[in-house]
């Protein structure tokens, strides 16, 4: 059978195709960047493009000689197409991003010349013969660029662990290698040796000594040899599909010389920290002057001795950077082949604390407590051993430790030993003791208020009271400032985090902080990071979702598919659909536009205005915008006051008023079950509006805040008195002497007789006051038009009198503080 036409509402079975993904290990790294170059796919110019932007990129743009020969290294004896091409205007070259080739340094054409070959448009690498063009239908290998993956790359829930971190060359010294729960089929669980020990490279230099057991799916034993060979660092691998994880751990002969001061095997860092790595004798028989400091490695072992620390039990690093990364050796001066020496594993964090996926570091890390470290390429937590979950909360309890509190140490346990064990995860955790345990050898417990791994956190019980020293417990209740299972979580979140248990991420523009109850970036009016949106229906205020980044990411991604949907180069969106509430080029204007009468203080009364502006061909109805209290986007509706269409933009004007606690308002389109249609924006709350920032706002918002009352600071004068009455002048409200803020629609003038009130009018400017209805006074027409006068009437003789003038501004409640006093007495009878 062949082909046939049915009808289109047949249901049948089907067939889908997709691009498959280029596992992240196949991606090779430069100056931040990394690049592809298909192994056995051939295709033409325009669907190598689309396979590279399927990966969340574009195809490669060697711009620079360096780049360009990355390419050719990572190609081979392949030509491949790369993203140079002349297809909008012959003889006009341009890079995929849009930027003109002759604006760039380095063209390297075969044979300096690019009009060779005038059939073809597209631009490609010959092997070993420079840039040619050809026919952009012509089949080749192509290469792919792409920045760091945004997405998470998680570890494999991998542990290496050994009962005798200091027996190296004894009977039973091992290690084993533990595997947790995982999504993904573990292809292999194997095991190596980290660095060579010699300077000599054999078959043997990196494979792991000794015997090598499986004892169940998820447990591997390496036990070593009594030999020196049974020292060194090793490694833990598991690979799966899509990741490989190693989890390295060291070992240490029982006859060293030397050992780490603290006695653990790594030390962690971030790029800039200073350390110092220290040793102590084991046996206090050799002097400091025949120390030796090397630093072990497999590029130039014969240069790697490190003179400016020789002679002392200590080597710092300032500034430390991923170059310092590595094993530290530390032997006596003519002994390094006996292998009597100290081993100390420095791993270096490329991001700053907090911070995940380098080199950009663009995106904020789990919260993670009891000692938890930052995974650097998903932002994950990675657990001490006696802690789990997401972020560290769940206490395993006594001799417990696993990605999910799975194993168990002891007699008859794949770890025999709890007191003396060390547990190493994947960098850049690095290694430490079981929780409850600290000291050189791991056999120690905890002094009074201290637990957990190494011993490493501190207690916060109420009149410091000891707690539990595994899992951080106290019997009665947290100090002040403390919540939590453990008392671990801060009466006020870090910055970045918000929440009952400071977990969930605010993602507010510089890092500023956010509010606990509802992660709003109040500090900077509600606008988010670089990347990401308020687009959560659960959590509108909060700044949840990356939407990616484009342009070295200085610039969000406001694509209908979210970051996959977005290239990182220009923006353009791959599904050529903006998300609902953004349109034009990139995507980068809101269709959204605020506005907001201005209020007195204390006035629940609130009205404001939403604008949409539609997109092209499209007809909006009255009703197509509505406003909510709230976040949950259902009826009641707030009212509308009125709407208008001007162009393509609809404008409503809603009134709303408060009877309780402000909550926030939003604007939004469509409903939240349907999110190809349905957007919203938030107002800020009231006391923003009408500040400048220097922060460019998300929505346009042209909005007034509920304003200071005006002050009047003015004296009053007395410009004509009797016996039963007094003509009261006083100048006008000036912003430039008196505080708050205008417009001033009136006064009201106050006369008191002690400290009773005989007379309050309100008295409308000179400027509000026909010219026939004014006071008479003794002064000139021209001071008239300047000063605002009142005749006070009815008042008694002989009898001393207060007045004072309090300004009033247009809207309910609008009358300000009085100013000074001006006191006068009447005529006597």
């Amino acid at each position: 059978m062949g082909w046939g036409d049915d009808s289109c509402n047949n249901k049948l079975p089907f067939i889908c195709e997709r691009y498959q993904d280029v596992p992240e290990n196949e991606w090779s790294r430069l100056d931040g960047t990394l690049y592809y170059i298909s192994q056995s796919s051939m295709t033409s110019y325009s669907f190598a493009r689309k396979y590279c932007q399927a990966q969340g990129g574009d195809l490669a743009q060697p711009k620079t000689e360096e780049i360009n020969m990355h390419l050719m290294k990572l190609a081979g004896d392949n030509s491949y197409w790369f993203g140079l091409d002349d297809i909008n205007q012959e003889g006009t070259f341009k890079w995929i991003d849009g930027t003109q080739l002759d604006s760039n340094e380095f063209p390297a054409w075969s044979n300096g010349d690019a009009t060779l070959f005038e059939n073809g448009r597209c631009v490609h690498q010959q092997v070993n013969n420079g840039w040619r063009k050809l026919r952009c239908t012509s089949y080749l290998r192509f290469a792919c660029e792409k920045p760091p993956s945004p997405r998470q790359i998680l570890p494999v829930r991998l542990m290496a662990a050994t009962p005798s971190p200091y027996g190296g060359g004894l009977v039973n010294a091992s290690f084993i290698c533990l595997l947790g729960s995982e999504n993904e089929k573990i292809l292999t669980l194997s095991t190596r040796r980290l660095v060579r020990l010699t300077e000599a490279i054999n078959s043997n230099s990196y494979t792991a000594p000794g015997k090598s057991d499986t004892v169940s799916s998820v447990v591997l034993r390496q036990t070593l040899p009594t030999t020196m060979e049974g020292l060194g660092f090793f490694e833990c691998s598991a690979v799966t599909d899509s990741r490989m994880t190693s989890a390295p751990l060291g070992i240490f002969l029982s006859t060293r010389q030397w050992q780490p001061s603290d006695g653990r095997f790594t030390k962690t860092v971030h790029v800039g920290d200073d350390i110092t790595l220290s040793v102590m004798s084991t046996t206090g028989m050799v002097g400091e002057d025949g120390i030796r400091w090397r630093k072990v490695t497999d590029v130039d072992w014969a240069n790697s001795l490190i003179g400016m620390s020789s002679g002392s039990l200590s080597h710092t690093i300032q500034s430390a950077s991923v170059s310092d990364a590595g094993v530290y050796a530390t032997y006596e001066g003519g002994t390094l082949e006996q292998h009597q020496f100290s081993f100390i594993r420095l791993i270096v964090k490329e991001c700053p604390y907090g911070r995940w996926n380098p080199p950009l570091c663009n995106r904020l890390c789990d919260s993670c407590y009891n000692g938890g470290v930052c995974h650097e390429l998903s932002g994950t937590c990675i657990c001490p051993p006696g802690h789990a979950g997401k972020n560290c909360l769940q206490a395993c309890g006594m001799h417990k430790f696993g990605w999910d509190c799975e194993f168990e140490c002891g007699p008859g346990q794949p770890l025999d030993k709890c007191a003396g064990s060390q547990i190493c995860l994947p960098d850049p955790y690095g290694c430490n003791c079981l929780a409850g345990y600290t000291g050189v050898y791991c056999n120690e417990t905890c002094a009074d208020g201290v637990f957990g791994a190494d011993c490493g956190q501190e207690c916060h019980c109420t009149d410091k009271a000891d707690c539990d020293d595994v899992t951080g417990q106290c019997t009665g209740d947290c100090s002040l400032g403390w919540s939590g299972p453990a008392c671990q979580v801060p009466s006020v979140c870090p910055n970045g985090y918000f929440g009952s248990n400071c977990t969930q991420k605010c993602n507010c523009r510089n890092g500023t902080a956010c509010r606990k109850d509802s992660g709003y970036c109040a500090e900077v009016e509600g606008r988010c990071d670089l990347g990401y949106v308020p687009d959560s229906v659960e959590f509108p205020a909060n700044c949840m979702t990356f939407s990616g980044c484009f342009s070295s990411c200085s610039k969000t991604c406001h694509c209908s598919g979210g970051a996959e949907d977005c290239n990182f180069l220009n923006g353009d969106c791959m599904s050529s659909t903006c998300h609902p509430r953004w349109m034009g080029d990139q995507c980068q204007t809101d269709r959204f536009e605020t506005s907001l009468e201005k209020t007195n203080p204390g006035v629940a009364i609130f009205i404001f205005s939403c604008s949409f502006t539609a997109s092209s061909g499209q007809n909006l109805s009255s009703d197509y915008v509505k406003a909510a209290v709230g976040r949950s986007f259902t009826k009641p509706w707030i009212s509308r006051n009125s709407s208008d269409t001007s162009g393509p933009t609809l404008n409503i004007s809603f009134i709303h008023e408060y009877t309780g606690p402000e909550e926030p308002i939003y604007c939004f389109i469509g409903v939240p079950d349907n999110s190809s249609q349905f957007a919203f924006v938030r107002l800020p709350p009231r006391y923003y509006f009408g500040k400048q920032s220097p922060l460019q706002s998300i929505a346009t918002f042209s909005m007034l805040y509920s304003t200071i009352l005006p002050s009047f600071n003015g004296v009053p004068e007395i410009i004509e008195f009797g016996r039963y009455h007094a003509f009261i002048g006083w100048r006008q409200w000036d912003p430039s002497n008196d505080t708050g803020e205008g417009p001033i629609v009136g006064y009201k003038i106050y006369v008191l007789s002690g400290s009773n009130v005989v007379s309050e009018k309100e008295v409308q400017p000179p400027s509000m006051v026909p010219m026939t209805d004014r006071s008479v006074s003794k002064r000139s027409t021209e001071n008239a038009a300047e000063m605002v006068m009142y005749n006070v009437s009815g008042l008694e003789a002989g009898s001393t009198y207060s007045v004072q003038i309090a300004a009033i501004r247009d809207g309910i409640n609008g009358e300000g503080e009085q100013g000074p006093a001006m006191t006068f007495t009447t005529d006597s009878a």
